[in-house]
């Protein structure tokens, strides 16, 4: 796609230029480049010279600041060739397990600028000159590594721009490469002179052993670094089981807003010194990932509890992604009754057990989302409140209904979504549907927004039963409101259902006259009375 948008474009300013129509081009000039070729361009040809002009003209004929207008356009982003799913759009884009660039910016056939300033010295002097094209550097490793000379070609050409990093392995079947250590540092001794600049600094290679760690192998002031990934395929490191390891010096980074780390690194370099290693003071979002007991001294929960909620109370999010975590402490909570803890949050791949002690050591928390993806709850368990509950990958109809369950508190869960969820059966929806909990409280009673994705358990009818059981008690109490007196539960008014089962005639008809707002995959429908303000 790139490489035919490229030639289009370039077939277009050709014959332009053989015609003398260029004017409307070059009033896009860019400023960085208006002293950059100061010698006199191609004279414009007159209607007696076209047929000459057009057998004699080639690609290079064109003036520099023509080609620099074809380049601006084709470093801005291609179309999102994806659709955008309904619960995208509801607050857990950015609480994912993996922090990378999109798509297109790895994809062979988006290869601006690299592959571009390649062709010939005409594009590269064109390219080079304009820093903003360089702020993005993709830096390979493995077989058909990127070069040293060319990345520091990039970071002169990004001239003083804050610049964000990405280093990663090519495609490689084996499992081991005892060369890639050595590779990654020579990179960072390269990268290093600038790491006033960095911005973005994500790194992902093989083993986890050739990751480059702070403190350790960063050193400096990176002051506008505001996001660093270090991740791997492969754990080969050593924890030690002792005291902290030693750490080199110190990586001052006060802008880092986003770290992902894994559950080992993060463990030597924050948890285990803690107080003496302090957590970046603006970090808003934290992802732990993959801890192996069986490989690793125990992580305790509560160790890495403690080094958050005290140190550092300002975090806005927080993902647990398949950490193998110690849970064995049984002493009172962290936080002092007077205390709140407010981060979003979100596991992957965790077992009930950590899931229950998490929400018991931090006094059943609020948080405006919680996230479950292919996790287990193997025991009914309290779990915090949220805003907006999503739970994704749970095959289990019974862990499905605890974690349902499990949530509580007054202005819970007003919006949840379910995807690829086989465990949502028709039973589990009639739990949500009566009073079961003591008191005859409801599951989820403030639930108005459903969004349900992939789930192929159940029929429209089963959906439709729960949604009128619940339409029937809200109107028993007049279809109070959260605030009035009468209030005690909701009915659901904004409904989105895709990928899951056909819509009989009949729900169809029944939720176009019940519900404010409905998408069942390409029909939309619902009384329009309110719309769905996410």
């Amino acid at each position: 796609m790139f490489v035919v948008l490229m030639f289009s474009l370039i077939d277009v300013a050709v014959a332009g230029y053989a015609r003398g129509s260029l004017i409307s081009l070059r009033m896009g000039r860019h400023e960085e480049t208006s002293n950059a070729y100061s010698g006199p361009t191609q004279p414009m040809l007159d209607s007696t010279h076209t047929s000459r002009a057009k057998s004699r003209t080639v690609i290079n004929d064109l003036p520099p600041d023509v080609f620099l207008i074809i380049f601006r356009m084709l470093s801005g982003r291609p179309p999102r060739s994806t659709p955008i799913r309904w619960s995208d759009w509801i607050g857990w884009e950015r609480m994912q397990p993996h922090t990378w660039p999109e798509y297109h910016l790895l994809n062979p056939e988006y290869p601006f600028p690299d592959y571009l300033a390649s062709v010939c010295r005409l594009w590269r002097a064109v390219l080079s000159s304009v820093s903003k094209f360089w702020k993005r550097l993709i830096i390979w490793i493995g077989k058909d590594a990127t070069s040293l000379s060319k990345i520091g070609d990039s970071l002169v050409w990004s001239q003083n721009r804050p610049i964000d990093i990405y280093i990663m392995r090519t495609f490689d079947p084996r499992v081991e490469d005892p060369t890639e250590r050595a590779q990654v540092m020579a990179v960072m001794e390269v990268l290093k002179p600038h790491m006033k600049r960095w911005r973005t600094l994500c790194i992902k290679v093989l083993c986890s052993s050739s990751l480059p760690l702070p403190r350790v192998d960063l050193i400096g002031q990176a002051d506008v670094l505001r996001e660093l990934t270090l991740d791997f395929v492969i754990d080969d490191s050593v924890a030690s089981d002792g005291a902290a390891s030693p750490l080199v010096g110190a990586f001052h980074t006060p802008a880092l807003d986003k770290l992902f780390m894994s559950g080992l690194h993060f463990r030597e370099l924050f948890v285990k010194p803690f107080p003496q290693s302090p957590l970046p003071p603006a970090l808003s979002e934290l992802t732990v990932a993959e801890y192996d007991s069986t490989r690793h001294p125990p992580f305790s929960l509560f160790d890495l509890l403690s080094c958050l909620v005290t140190g550092h109370r300002r975090l806005g999010s927080m993902v647990l992604a398949n950490l193998d975590l110690d849970h064995s402490y049984s002493g009172p909570s962290i936080l002092s009754s007077h205390v709140s803890w407010y981060a979003d949050v979100g596991f992957f791949d965790m077992s009930g057990d950590v899931i229950a002690e998490y929400h018991r050591l931090l006094r059943s928390p609020w948080a405006e989302s919680a996230y479950y993806v292919r996790c287990t709850m193997e025991t009914p368990s309290i779990l915090g409140s949220c805003y907006y509950l999503k739970i994704d990958g749970v095959a289990d109809p019974l862990a499905l209904a605890r974690l349902l369950i499990g949530v509580h508190g007054r202005t819970s869960s007003r919006h949840a979504c379910l995807r690829q969820c086989d465990g949502l059966s028709p039973a589990v929806l009639l739990l949500l549907a009566v009073t079961i909990l003591p008191g005859d409280n409801w599951i989820l009673p403030d639930l108005r927004g459903l969004t349900i994705e992939g789930c192929t358990g159940f029929q429209s009818p089963d959906l439709r039963l729960f949604l009128e059981h619940r339409r029937r008690a809200h109107a028993v109490t007049g279809f109070a409101e959260d605030g009035d007196l009468e209030y005690v539960m909701s009915s659901v008014k904004y409904l989105h259902v895709q990928d899951c089962c056909e819509l009989a005639p009949a729900d169809k008809e029944w939720l176009d006259e019940n519900l404010d707002e409905v998408h069942w995959d390409d029909w939309s429908g619902g009384t329009g009375a309110s719309v769905w303000i996410c």
